[in-house]
């Protein structure tokens, strides 16, 4: 896997042989720079390891040989580090590997992190879990392809967050417009890239708080 600078050179060097009770020391009174070392070292346990993947250091981790095994294991903190991994990490490999994985949660992360590349969201975007797609919706990044998809999702949430999306694209609009949801519809006629004749007749729509 690639590494950020940061991971790849270390500035803190650990003692192969650190004691249990340094290990603690450290996780709860080191710096940054012993956290990114002590997130690196093979023999901090998988509950240290964990929290730190919470406090911002799930990049470090994630090169941590023994997470893997632990992954592999099936351990639940190894998938809630992995979590944190697709919500923090920029690397867009490490996302596109992410965002087959077969744990949703992981997927819903990937969906949501700014640095995922755009094919991914379009692919994401035809996830089979609502959530996934709905965290697509409301990526400040999604595409326009991505968008197009989701604009004919059966989850009335996902479409309204497409409506409400502030890039959303004109011909996205254009369609929910005519959306059998009316707070769908209020959405549309409230974006700043609705056009002018598509809220003209929006301004005679049945609901009130549409026409608004």
């Amino acid at each position: 896997l690639a590494t950020s600078s940061r991971q790849a050179n270390p500035i803190v060097q650990l003692p192969d042989d650190i004691t249990e009770e340094e290990i603690w020391r450290l996780n709860q009174e080191g710096t940054n720079d012993e956290k990114i070392a002590l997130a690196l070292h093979l023999n901090t346990p998988l509950d240290i390891l964990a929290g730190l993947s919470w406090d911002g250091f799930a990049e470090e981790v994630d090169q941590n040989p023994m997470f893997l095994l632990y992954l592999e294991q099936g351990s639940s903190e190894a998938l809630i580090i992995l979590e944190n991994v697709a919500k923090q990490t920029p690397r867009s490999e490490r996302l596109r590997e992410l965002s087959t994985s077969p744990f949703h949660n992981v997927r819903m992360e990937v969906a949501s992190n700014v640095h995922t590349p755009t094919e991914v969201l379009v692919l994401l975007s035809k996830d089979e879990n609502n959530f996934v797609r709905c965290r697509v919706a409301f990526n400040k990044n999604t595409p326009r392809e991505a968008a197009l998809n989701l604009i004919n999702d059966g989850d009335d949430d996902i479409r309204w967050r497409i409506a409400s999306h502030p890039h959303a694209p004109v011909d996205a609009l254009e369609l929910l417009s005519k959306d059998p949801i009316w707070r769908v519809r209020q959405s549309v006629a409230g974006h700043v890239n609705t056009p002018s004749a598509v809220l003209d007749k929006l301004a005679n729509d049945e609901y009130g708080t549409v026409q608004m």
